[in-house]
C-alpha cells in the first residue's frame, strides 16, 4: 500500500523492493551477497566488502527507525512512500471505509 492507502504503482515497487531492499538495504540477504560479489568478479574491485558493511549499518538504522518512528516504517518504506499493512486489522478496514465515503 502507499501512505494514503491505494495500491501501489510499479515505481513504487521498483524503488523499495529493488533499489532500497536488494541493493541498499541487502547486505543481509544472500541474493544481494551474491550480487555483490558478481560485481566484484566484473569491476575487478573488491567493493564487496565495503558494500556490505555500509548496507548492514543502513539495514541496522533501518531497524532502529522502525523501533523509534510513530509510524513504525522503515527505510526503505520512508523513500517510497509505501507501508506494509495487516490487511485482518480494525484499522485497515476502518481507513478503507473512511476512503470509501470520502468518495
Amino acid at each position: 500500500m502507499n501512505d494514503d492507502y491505494q495500491e501501489v504503482n510499479v515505481k513504487q515497487l521498483i524503488i523499495r523492493q529493488v533499489i532500497m531492499i536488494f541493493l541498499v538495504e541487502g547486505s543481509i540477504y544472500t541474493c544481494s551477497n551474491m550480487f555483490h560479489q558478481l560485481v566484484n568478479v566484473l569491476t575487478g574491485y573488491n567493493i564487496a566488502s565495503i558494500w556490505n558493511k555500509v548496507g548492514l549499518v543502513i539495514t541496522i538504522l533501518s531497524g532502529i527507525l522502525v523501533i523509534i518512528l510513530k509510524s513504525k516504517k522503515s527505510l526503505h518504506d520512508i523513500v517510497s512512500h509505501t507501508l506494509v499493512v495487516d490487511i485482518k486489522s480494525e484499522d485497515y478496514k476502518n481507513m478503507l471505509l473512511s476512503i470509501e465515503k470520502e468518495k
